[in-house]
């Protein structure tokens, strides 16, 4: 693996999350993403319904990645990606 590729790779797709929602419709988006992806409450349903857990857990899982691009370490993910060269070695 690549891991200059990889590591620019990283970079540009959290530069494209964040030119996506740190703008002011961005905002409202992530604003209605955190409501509707079960960023505050549980994603299982009152009645217990599986298919529905299974679903809210998607929409959740959808947010979290949002939040995770744009909010990603990518030093630390540099150091992650040396390391694991290293053992490849």
């Amino acid at each position: 693996m690549d891991n200059d590729n990889t590591l620019d790779s990283l970079i540009a797709l959290k530069k494209a999350y964040q030119d996506t929602f740190n703008t002011p419709a961005g905002k409202i988006v992530l604003e209605d993403l955190s409501g509707m992806g079960y960023s505050q409450t549980t994603t299982m349903p009152k009645d217990s319904n599986s298919h529905r857990l299974a679903y809210n857990e998607g929409k959740r899982v959808m947010y979290v990645r949002v939040m995770n691009m744009m909010n990603l370490d990518l030093v630390r993910i540099k150091q992650a990606l040396e390391a694991q060269q290293k053992e490849a070695e």
